[in-house]
């Protein structure tokens, strides 16, 4: 996977992107990232089109930075962008965290 930094008015949001964050979601990714840094890119398409990571970026926004880390992703299609974008999402919800462990 190659990972590029780029400009943060370069990207732009997907306006199809169905889910939406709250402030507070937002400031949760903030801390994230202040902690761990970033250990996923955003996921763009080769103009820019986010596909993946509308929460980071706007995090990213939030705490003034100029470069983000992204992938470009080829997609075959807009309906396969579209199905990554909503998988991306969905899988991770589907698994319970063990708070004991």
């Amino acid at each position: 996977m190659n990972i590029e930094w780029i400009e943060i008015d370069r990207l732009t949001p997907n306006p199809k992107n169905p889910y939406k964050h709250t402030e507070e979601d937002i400031d949760e990714m903030v801390k994230i990232l202040k902690f761990q840094n970033w250990r996923h890119p955003i996921i763009v398409d080769k103009n820019y089109l986010l596909w993946a990571g509308h929460k980071r970026l706007k995090a990213a926004k939030k705490m003034n930075l100029v470069k983000v880390p992204i992938h470009i992703q080829e997609f075959q299609s807009e309906e396969q962008a579209y199905a990554f974008m909503t998988s991306d999402n969905e899988l991770g919800k589907r698994s319970d965290i063990d708070l004991g462990m």
